[in-house]
This record gives C-alpha cells, structure tokens and sequence, in this order.
C-alpha cells in the first residue's frame, strides 16, 4: 500500500512541478522572442539602373568577336556569378555557352562593373546571381 501511494505521489509531483515552471518558461520564451527579429527579408545584391541598364551597358561595350558566321544567328547563353561583400562580381561560371567568345566577352564587361551588395539583417553578404543573356549576330550588318 506505501509503493502504491508513493508511485501516486511521484506523479502528482511531476504536474504539480511542471505546472510550477511553465508559467515562468513561456514568459521567458516570449521575453526572447520581443528581441529578436522574427522575420528578415535579405535585401538581393542589384546592378544601378537594374537589369535593363546592365543590358544597355552590355550592348554599347560588347566587341564582336574577328570570325563570325556567315548566317544570322541568335544565341542564347547564361552566366552565374558572385557579387562580393565589396561589389565586385566574381566567381564566373558559364551555364549555357554561346561559343565565338561571346561568353568570355560577357564576363569581361560584368567584371568591370560596380553592383549594390547584398544585405541580409543589416550585414553585407555575397550574393549569387544568374545573368541570362541573348546575342544576335547578323553578318549583313558588319
């Protein structure tokens, strides 16, 4: 009969202990939560002018390559790079590939550009970022 009520009163300490303590546990839990940041947008790394002026620029820089196809052709290529803490973008990676150094020229004209970092809680941070591209070359017009 003393196991029996001594198991009983084991348990009745157990919710009488936890129904103690956790008043005091989600009032420090929500004391925590007022201090934090519950929910933060990353501000995305940005070229001045946005994409259509990163277009723009590419266009009025791009040097055509010496030999060129005798047809009219519209390729479409795609770059992936890091925008670092400073800027400056790095880190290039070709995904779909012109070909006639169109894609090395490309990355030549992103890589002298200054771009506006990525923030994330107020800290600069890199950013990856994927450029598509198209280039119409028409030999009628050289």
């Amino acid at each position: 009969m003393w196991n029996k009520n001594f198991y009983v009163s084991k348990c009745m300490m157990k919710y009488i202990f936890a129904f103690i303590l956790l008043p005091f546990a989600l009032t420090a839990f929500s004391q925590r939560a007022k201090n934090k940041i519950i929910c933060a947008l990353p501000v995305a790394a940005s070229f001045p002018g946005g994409n259509d002026a990163l277009r723009k620029l590419i266009a009025k820089e791009f040097k055509l390559p010496g030999t060129l196809p005798d047809t009219l052709l519209l390729l479409k290529g795609k770059i992936k790079f890091t925008i670092q803490k400073n800027g400056t973008p790095a880190k290039f990676v070709i995904l779909e590939k012109v070909g006639y150094t169109c894609d090395e020229e490309v990355i030549r004209i992103i890589s002298s550009t200054k771009w506006n970092p990525a923030r994330f809680n107020g800290k600069l941070m890199e950013d990856i970022r994927v450029f598509p591209y198209s280039i119409t070359i028409d030999p009628a017009e050289n």
